[in-house]
């Protein structure tokens, strides 16, 4: 080949790659412009948007804590050293009961003895209260406790008697706390049993076996107590066993919630 037909033929290749290179460059543009730096609201596009990835990671992260603050485990539970796997840990649950009373009183009274005016402001509702406490506690199945504590609701009964409180308002306030007493021993039944029944399930060891004898002299109290109420027969045979299937199955519903609220939280890991 002469040496003008190589000049030309490199001038020639010359032109085609210096448009190759311009196509491409082009190419390049059109593809940034088509890249924006954010998305739609509406888009799902997330490759073209880093920004979106890290809102929506720490959304999900947020979300799941959130989830881990908000869950409060119903049952308490322990990790086993040898299988590595959760265990639940039997333990009691207590109630709230209806017939403590708050000693504090607004009430305003003067009590004249003896020519002398003695202020018993502020005492008048407080000895109500004294008095239905009095009165629960003198029906206790302790009799030493019972008779001190009958003792005592005779002191508080003169006394608000004095204060011109009626024999019928005295009537209603012990019938007002029999009716809370009666309620709080069913509710601790129910309780008691419903404890018994977990421990039997998830007993672990003779420990467990003692906390459930002694939740079982507790149910005797119960039914001996409820006797005190003037309420002999009410925790029959059919009774008994009527609240424990109740309790049972609150045992199993219990679980299955416990079961559904970690799946939901396990979703968000």
């Amino acid at each position: 080949m002469s040496h003008d037909a190589s000049l030309i033929n490199n001038a020639y290749n010359s032109e085609i790659l210096a448009e190759q290179q311009a196509q491409i460059r082009k190419k390049h543009r059109t593809l940034l412009n088509e890249i924006k730096s954010k998305d739609p609201e509406g888009s799902n596009n997330l490759h073209t948007n880093p920004d979106k990835i890290k809102k929506s990671a720490e959304l999900t992260q947020a979300s799941g804590n959130n989830v881990n603050n908000l869950y409060k485990p119903i049952f308490k539970w322990e990790k086993n050293n040898d299988d590595k796997k959760f265990h639940i840990i039997p333990s009691e649950k207590s109630i709230t009961y209806k017939s403590l009373y708050s000693l504090e009183s607004t009430s305003n009274h003067m009590l004249s003895m003896l020519g002398y005016k003695i202020d018993v402001s502020q005492q008048v509702d407080q000895f109500k209260q004294k008095l239905q406490k009095f009165f629960i506690e003198s029906k206790s199945h302790n009799a030493l406790i019972g008779k001190f504590s009958e003792l005592k609701f005779g002191i508080v009964s003169a006394l608000l008697s004095l204060l011109g409180v009626e024999p019928n308002t005295i009537d209603a306030l012990k019938k007002e706390a029999l009716k809370k007493a009666i309620q709080d021993n069913i509710d601790n039944f129910s309780q008691n049993e419903y404890n018994i029944e977990l421990i039997t399930i998830f007993k672990k060891n003779k420990k467990d076996d003692a906390r459930v004898k002694i939740l079982k002299k507790l149910r005797q109290q119960l039914i001996k107590q409820m006797k005190q109420y003037d309420q002999p027969d009410y925790y029959s045979k059919s009774m008994i066993y009527a609240i424990k299937k109740e309790q049972v199955n609150k045992v199993l519903g219990d679980l299955l919630e416990e079961k559904q609220n970690l799946m939901y939280i396990r979703s968000f890991q």
